[in-house]
């Protein structure tokens, strides 16, 4: 871990500890310097989200990250994406991200696939879309 580093993790988890964390983490990207995103999107990646359902305010910052083509063409943003696909997002959030990923899927794929295939995956199926071999849902459901 660099020196940077060390400066960048206790601010990004002060900021996941106060309120309106979105707009927070919105700030702070938006103050970093451009030469920082990289580091900024794995360290963040580590640590964040702390919770499996997110507001408006936190999604908003999500979608922040991932309509910005200066943090999509970050090699870091593979992290970013592997660390959201823990969120248990609501059915407008994964219609606005399936429409976001459509959007910038060209920049996106070029910095992570299997990443995105997982998140595709969670915000394009719903429950009665798994079905077996035979088309019908498993017995379970």
């Amino acid at each position: 871990m660099s020196r940077h580093d060390i400066l960048l993790r206790p601010q990004f988890e002060r900021i996941i500890e106060g309120d309106r964390v979105g707009q927070a983490l919105i700030s702070f990207y938006e103050k970093l310097p451009e030469g920082n995103y990289r580091r900024a999107l794995y360290i963040l990646s580590i640590i964040y989200p702390i919770k499996l359902n997110v507001g408006d305010d936190e999604f908003r910052f999500i979608f922040y990250i991932m309509s910005q083509k200066k943090f999509l063409r970050q090699q870091t943003i593979s992290d970013f994406v592997r660390s959201i696909n823990v969120i248990e997002f609501t059915e407008t959030q994964k219609s606005v991200l399936r429409e976001l990923i459509k959007k910038n899927n060209d920049i996106i794929i070029t910095q992570c696939t299997f990443e995105l295939d997982c998140l595709l995956t969670r915000v394009s199926a719903s429950s009665n879309q798994f079905r077996n071999s035979n088309g019908y849902l498993p017995e379970n459901s």
